[in-house]
């Protein structure tokens, strides 16, 4: 299990930039000092994880997780700003 915590924290920062048909061979060359009897752990529950990993989505919510006061800042200031337009459309309407 040592071994699959390596890659992965090797892998942590790996971009797939395209879905070409060699994708595994990419990421096993990207990843350095593989021997021939470690490349067996990187099966295609691994590629699904690094494909899950590096989706936009993913970032996004990682990022959210990660951020939670400045998710919390932006939605109060969208929220504000909603109000004062809202506030100013009803003042005109009366007039």
């Amino acid at each position: 299990m040592s071994n699959v915590d390596k890659y992965i924290k090797a892998t942590k920062d790996v971009l797939i930039k395209s879905a070409e048909e060699d994708l595994e061979e990419k990421i096993i060359q990207r990843i350095s000092s593989v021997s021939k009897d470690d490349e067996k752990l990187l099966d295609e529950k691994f590629l699904e994880y690094l494909k899950k990993s590096n989706s936009r989505p993913y970032f996004f919510s990682e990022w959210i997780l990660n951020n939670p006061g400045k998710l919390g800042l932006m939605l109060a200031g969208s929220a504000v700003l909603a109000l004062v337009i809202y506030m100013i459309l009803r003042k005109n309407k009366k007039q």
